[in-house]
């Protein structure tokens, strides 16, 4: 028994050494296969890195946007891609022995160093700036930026986005817009557009407060005073032409309106409407004007053809009065009769004048009346050719008419059958030319 208990423990610690050094062999073998998966694992993380940067290198190479990486301390050049030294003209040495400094004008060097780059982290939009290409040349640019570590220094990736043409567009149409809004206040017939959608004015020009005498705040403030001031009487004539305007169809008329100074004015008004896909009304346009001064000028015209109708109707000549509009506005039986014979159609009073003559002739007619609103009188002899093929002829006189003032307010025309005159003339000068031919044969016999 003595014996055989060291022999127990002396197998018992084999035992337990035995078993201590399969668990170390265990444990070595899962460290070995560790260390071989994370090999592994850093392997492919490297070369997933480098496929990464390779991605993002060819990104930065070959974007079409000028891009570089500056130093965030000294602002140097550390790397700059093609499009860059495309569009900048610069060589890549060239960029990375510069600054961003170097590509700015004097003026902007201040601004950059004020600058804190520290206080700006993650993307962000830096601004318009001013650079200046190596020809000399300066352009405006749209700079956006993002940090980054590069080759262990703090530094930013930029990106320079060139809007100089974009700029030079706007400042046109800034310019462009200046002068429409210019002559939009300058005209005296008042201009306005109007969103039906919400019923507020987009824009009332200034012409409008002195045609209505309101103030131009008043019209967005209430943008139903168009309406409010027009005349009781006239406000029907407004009802009925709103249905043409929902349904798309120009307007113009005429109403009258009570000013703020309580007097009454004529105003003249032409709407254009616009209407969205569905054929709704969403916006209007209209220009509107004081006619009241014409409104006169036709009263005063009508009563001159009231007076003269008697006379008129009882002479040989034919009258015909228009306004400056070269509208008819009156005219005697023997005018109407020359209209009837001899022009496309009848005289029809409020038709206009021109409509009467062929359109090869209209141009030359509207010439000649425009002489005569200047202020020049005309007299012509014409042929017109009657049905039979013969010819009658017809002395045809325009005068200007003036108000009391000297201001035009029409034309008057007076039609007068010349024929047997022209009749007259022509039997003198066969006389003539016989009479002339017999002293002629009768010096020749002497």
């Amino acid at each position: 028994v003595i014996i055989l208990v060291p022999v127990f423990l002396l197998f018992t610690a084999l035992c337990a050494i035995k078993r201590a050094f399969s668990e170390r062999q265990r444990n070595e073998e899962k460290v070995r296969l560790w260390n071989s998966s994370l090999e592994k694992r850093v392997i492919s993380r490297t070369e997933e890195l480098g496929h990464s940067e390779k991605k993002y290198r060819n990104l930065f190479e070959n974007n079409p946007m000028p891009m570089w990486v500056i130093d965030d301390a000294t602002r140097a050049f550390l790397d700059v891609n093609e499009a860059a030294i495309r569009h900048y003209g610069y060589s890549r040495n060239e960029f990375l022995s510069m600054t961003a400094f170097d590509i700015r004008p004097e003026s902007e060097h201040e601004r950059l160093k004020s600058l804190d780059m520290a206080e700006v982290d993650g993307p962000y939009n830096a601004g318009i700036w001013k650079h200046q290409k190596k020809d000399g040349g300066i352009i405006e640019v749209e700079i956006s930026a993002h940090e980054l570590l590069f080759e262990n220094r703090q530094a930013r990736l930029i990106l320079s986005n060139d809007i100089t043409r974009r700029r030079i567009a706007e400042g046109k149409l800034e310019a462009s817009n200046r002068e429409l809004n210019r002559i939009f206040n300058a005209v005296s017939e008042g201009l306005f557009s109007m969103d039906t959608t919400t019923y507020q004015y987009i824009h009332v020009s200034s012409a409008c407060e002195k045609i209505y005498g309101y103030p131009l705040s008043d019209f967005y403030a209430n943008s139903n005073i168009w309406y409010e001031v027009v005349h009781p009487e006239d406000k029907p004539i407004i009802d009925d032409n709103r249905k043409n305007t929902d349904l798309g169809i120009p307007v113009t008329r005429e109403f009258r309106i009570i000013h703020k100074d309580t007097s009454i004015r004529w105003l003249k008004a032409s709407i254009i409407p616009t209407l969205n896909d569905a054929g709704q009304l969403i916006r209007i346009d209209g220009i509107v004007s004081d006619i009241t001064e014409q409104k006169k000028a036709e009263g005063l015209l009508r009563e001159s053809e009231a007076n003269l109708k008697a006379i008129l109707d009882n002479t040989d000549t034919g009258y015909l009065l228009l306004d400056t509009s070269l509208n008819v506005i009156s005219f005697n039986r023997q005018v109407d009769q020359f209209a009837t014979k001899h022009l496309l159609h009848p005289l029809t009073a409020g038709s206009s004048f021109i409509t009467y003559f062929p359109e090869e002739k209209r141009k030359f007619r509207l010439e000649m009346v425009q002489k005569v609103l200047d202020g020049a009188d005309i007299s012509y002899e014409s042929p017109y050719t009657n049905s039979d093929g013969s010819l009658t002829w017809y002395e045809i006189t325009m005068f200007n008419v003036s108000d009391g003032d000297g201001k035009t307010i029409g034309i008057a025309m007076a039609v007068a059958d010349i024929s047997g005159r022209k009749q007259a003339e022509t039997e003198i000068r066969s006389l003539n030319e016989s009479l002339e031919k017999r002293v002629a044969e009768r010096t020749s016999e002497l």
